[in-house]
């Protein structure tokens, strides 16, 4: 998820400060931005609020043309 490191290092915020503020180790914020694993639902929301943006934001929905 690209829009994790994205969002996180435009504010300025290291992965272990992102991780404590989410009540996550600094090893899950680096799979994340990896994609070696995927934020839950209620994590991506969490997330989401404290970037100041939405959830279709950090997973970069967009709507294809036959989709």
């Amino acid at each position: 998820m690209d829009k994790i490191r994205e969002f996180r290092e435009a504010k300025g915020i290291r992965q272990s400060e992102l991780a404590m503020r989410l009540g996550v180790s600094q090893n899950t914020v680096s799979q994340w931005e990896t994609g070696t694993r995927v934020p839950r639902v209620d994590m991506l929301k969490k997330i989401a609020d404290l970037f100041g943006c939405t959830v279709d934001d950090l997973l970069k929905l967009e709507n294809k043309p036959g989709a």
